[in-house]
């Protein structure tokens, strides 16, 4: 996901978009399958591009064995170029960022580092949400009309042994990210670009940390633009996201 311009409440933006590959593969977890990788663009009223996203969605294809033929439910959206999961749950092996819709709400993180220079290695301030909510995910589900029943189905999740702990909706981990970016950049002004990777399940009730660290720095008219590495932990332990980011930094 590029971020260009700001993106500001009350503007009219039109979003266009093609599609840039299809290609069939196999995987282990799904077999046959078509990768479908698109590219979303937002465009200002003045035309300039001010947002940019890829991503891709797996479309499985029935396998047929004999006389039986099985069809699988599709995951959620996987990065161009990767294999889909193996079986846990609904998080894809990888994934480009999609602009997230919603996240649990935390306690604002304070931006001082987002006023000084910052230097390769800074850690940047953590984001905590101390317990992820199962109604939200409800909530999410309902927005996105995502039919994927193990966000809000008990008994789904038992028949699949996943537990009895609804799945987090990857928008929502990855938003997690992106606040913790945009609260330390001083606003979500400062937001430029995010890629990431799933390596894990979020379950209601855990405990998440997102935290990240500066790669790079080089100057910007705006004042510095800073890489980062970023992740997202699960009850201190289990990393369940990993990325790269970059933000820009007032001077």
């Amino acid at each position: 996901m590029e971020v260009r311009l700001p993106l500001r409440t009350g503007t009219t933006y039109e979003v266009r978009g093609e599609i840039t590959d299809v290609k069939r593969k196999q995987g282990g977890a799904i077999g046959t399958f078509d990768l479908l990788t698109f590219r979303l663009e937002v465009l200002s009223p003045g035309g300039a591009v001010a947002g940019a996203c890829t991503n891709s969605f797996i479309f499985p294809r029935q396998a047929v064995s004999g006389d039986h033929a099985r069809s699988v439910v599709p995951p959620e959206p996987s990065a161009t170029g990767t294999d889909p999961p193996s079986g846990r749950g609904d998080h894809p092996a990888a994934s480009t960022a999609a602009v997230p819709t919603a996240a649990v709400p935390t306690a604002a993180v304070p931006t001082a580092l987002a006023r000084r220079r910052v230097a390769v290695g800074d850690e940047l301030p953590e984001r905590i949400i101390e317990s992820v909510s199962a109604e939200k995910m409800k909530t999410m589900a309902a927005l996105l009309g995502d039919p994927n029943s193990i966000h809000w189905d008990t008994d789904a999740l038992r028949r699949l042994g996943l537990g009895e702990r609804p799945v987090n909706q990857g928008p929502n981990n990855m938003g997690y990210v992106v606040d913790m970016l945009a609260d330390w950049a001083g606003g979500p002004e400062g937001f430029r670009c995010l890629k990431v990777r799933f390596a894990g399940n979020v379950f209601a009730g855990d405990r998440l940390v997102a935290g990240g660290r500066v790669t790079a720095t080089r100057p910007c008219p705006e004042g510095q633009l800073v890489d980062c590495e970023v992740w997202l932990t699960r009850d201190g332990a289990e990393t369940v996201l990993t990325g790269a980011a970059t933000v820009s930094l007032a001077s």
